[in-house]
């Protein structure tokens, strides 16, 4: 929390203002914590946990339902837009204080949260991924026009360097290969394939259904959708 809100009187106050040197004595306070966020995002990946699910109340399904094969927990996207936010707030006092150098080590730093976010090609990862990538380019735009006396050439290489390698200099595009598999590993295990398309609905892909998407009431209980499977059967596909 304090670290929220020196970053909004960093980014809206002017240096030597009231509030100013408080918010620059709590980001002082954590050297080693932006040590660590760098050290962090120069690892070459974050990875992420796949485990065997056990049967719980929370799968698709009910309890009584088998459990999904696998259950992947992806990073906190929100924490890690959060860390690119600190970043930003250390960069802006580096820049204030002429110290080019860090800034330009927070700049790496922060590009390299936005890959370990878009990891996994998901959707939502590629988002998190391009906005953290858009601000911190707006940041270093705007903070070399306000202080361009804090950087030198070997600065300004690096910055330049980091730009042009960002997505090894493709354009960035959304991909939604992720997604798709999801789609399809939800499909094949609610439907029986003999290869030819003409699976039918499974017991357990009935009760899946009333699972998903219910906001109110009650859902498909998996007694009830083991007795109206044969119905289903009949007229799905």
């Amino acid at each position: 929390d304090a670290l929220m809100e020196a970053a909004d009187r960093l980014r809206s106050g002017d240096p030597g203002g009231e509030g100013w040197d408080e918010a620059a004595g709590v980001l002082d306070s954590k050297r080693e914590l932006f040590d660590l966020i760098r050290e962090a995002a120069s690892k070459p990946g974050m990875g992420f946990v796949v485990t065997a699910p056990s049967p719980g109340s929370n799968q698709p399904g009910g309890p009584s339902a088998p459990p999904w094969l696998l259950n992947t927990d992806f990073p906190p996207l929100a924490q890690m837009r959060s860390l690119a936010r600190h970043l930003v707030s250390d960069s802006l006092l580096a820049a204030q204080r002429g110290d080019g150098e860090r800034f330009a080590d927070n700049m790496d730093a922060m590009m390299g949260v936005g890959t370990h976010a878009n990891e996994h090609g998901t959707l939502i990862g590629q988002l998190v991924r391009n906005a953290i990538v858009a601000y911190g380019c707006e940041t270093i735009r705007g903070t070399i026009g306000q202080h361009p006396e804090a950087f030198d050439e070997v600065d300004l290489a690096r910055l330049d360097a980091l730009l042009y390698g960002l997505n090894g200099g493709e354009p960035f595009r959304m991909d939604l290969t992720g997604e798709r598999m999801y789609f399809d590993d939800t499909v094949q295990r609610m439907f029986t394939d003999d290869g030819n398309g003409d699976g039918h609905i499974t017991a357990d892909g009935v009760s899946v259904l009333g699972s998903l998407g219910v906001s109110s009431g009650t859902s498909v209980h998996t007694g009830a959708s083991r007795i109206g499977v044969g119905a289903a059967r009949l007229v799905s596909s």
